[in-house]
């Protein structure tokens, strides 16, 4: 099968191997044996969005059916109705409806609106509820983005990945509903009133749970682009979780926009000189170096030093932190300033990174099994624990949301969200 875009009406079968399909909207979703694309080419009009967007994951072969022999059998392609979303969303698994929810206290607050921990009315069981205020999104040109982390959020299934269990919208708010993640950030593991860093054999686990996390998306074009400690949260039993998509983007070639964490970003990002899932390693590098020496790399108070230092590639490490050799081999591979030299990016992908000999004392089988133990487990009490949150109760008896009304067009925008409450 041939990556890109079908030069033709065409129904095409999979038969062999899996691929990633990206619609013009951005929504994506994983075929496997038996998967077919194609259907929207069949009744397309002068003007419609252009055809979905195809990537090989592996291997693949497909059978393709024409429009022509299509209609040789059924007479009209009407009769195979419109085509299905894109979006093979976790709802139908474990749906909550919205009316079922009780919000108890606020978790976080962001730029457009609150994390609430919210339960399900009945069985009681604890979850995080992101609202967003829709006519934020739009003013920062941030709604695009919103939507683009819900539809990948509804398409990664991965133990040390964030799940999502409902997207809601009323007339002001965006709302999805996810897992409750309970021990607090990995940057309060790594930063605490004692030390900075962590050991050696700490490090490897924890930067284990995070790369095969990455695998998981990088496998479906998904680079992730914003990895640091503040977005890896640690759960109940002590393992790291992967959160916050709101810079994610499937990625089949490159992508020039300038995102993430200035002490994270990767010399092709500052250079704009167009970036794919490689950044995702160079900040892995990073976080590695982080958790090891207690602070980053190339870190300075001035931006521009900093962004110079990130460019020219040079680290050190503290006489007082020293690191094994397996570790600054590893570091030295992944801080690569060019993106077809550097591990992960290369044709082995994470794989790569896992055969290092800095991760040969780790099971992975275990791991993702979670029959490994913890370096550090947080004390939850039940599971409606919020003690490894700041406090925000004195926000939580303020009006909701802004009373602004949004325009038809403006609605319009987020109509494929969620269900409407």
């Amino acid at each position: 099968m041939e990556e890109g875009k079908p030069t033709r009406p065409s129904l095409q079968i999979i038969v062999k191997g899996k691929a990633t399909i990206v619609s013009a909207k951005g929504e994506i979703n994983n075929l496997l044996n038996g998967g077919h694309f194609g259907e929207s080419t069949l009744q397309m009009k002068p003007g419609d969005p252009g055809p979905a967007t195809i990537t090989a994951i592996e291997d693949t072969k497909t059978l393709m059916l024409t429009k022509k022999a299509i209609e040789s059998v059924i007479g009209s392609t009407i009769r195979l109705g419109q085509a299905r979303s894109l979006i093979n969303t976790r709802e139908s698994k474990y749906h909550v409806k919205y009316q079922d929810l009780k919000k108890i206290r606020i978790l976080g607050i962001g730029t457009f609106g609150k994390v609430w921990l919210a339960v399900e009315k009945g069985s009681n069981k604890a979850f995080a509820l992101k609202l967003m205020d829709k006519k934020q999104c739009i003013e920062y040109k941030q709604h695009e983005g919103v939507i683009r982390e819900k539809n990948i959020l509804a398409n990664i299934d991965h133990p040390f990945l964030l799940k999502m269990y409902g997207s809601y919208q009323d007339d002001g708010h965006l709302m999805m509903l996810l897992d409750l993640i309970q021990g607090g950030e990995l940057f309060s593991v790594l930063h605490t009133d004692t030390r900075d860093g962590v050991s050696n054999s700490d490090a490897v686990f924890y930067a284990a749970c995070v790369l095969e996390g990455l695998g998981h998306l990088h496998e479906r074009n998904i680079a992730y682009r914003d990895l640091k400690p503040e977005n890896a949260l640690i759960d109940s039993n002590g393992y790291c979780i992967v959160v916050d998509y709101g810079f994610a983007k499937v990625v089949t070639s490159k992508t020039f926009t300038l995102c993430g964490t200035p002490e994270y970003l990767a010399p092709e990002i500052i250079l704009s000189k167009g970036h794919n899932k490689g950044v995702d390693y160079w900040a892995f590098g990073i976080l590695i170096y982080e958790m090891l020496v207690g602070q980053s790399p190339f870190y300075c108070n001035d931006q521009m030093r900093l962004f110079k230092k990130i460019v020219q590639g040079k680290f050190a490490y503290p006489s007082s932190r020293p690191v094994s050799k397996a570790a600054d081999d590893l570091i030295q591979r992944l801080l690569q300033r060019h993106q077809s030299k550097r591990l992960g990016n290369l044709k082995g992908g994470h794989v790569d990174v896992q055969n290092h000999p800095w991760f040969s004392d780790m099971d992975l089988q275990k791991l993702l099994a979670r029959q490994l133990k913890a370096p550090w487990k947080p004390q939850i009490k039940d599971a409606t624990d919020s003690s490894n949150f700041d406090d925000y109760s004195s926000m939580e008896k303020e009006d909701p949301g802004r009373k602004v009304k949004l325009s038809p067009k403006e609605q319009a925008v987020f109509k494929e969200f969620g269900d409407y409450v």
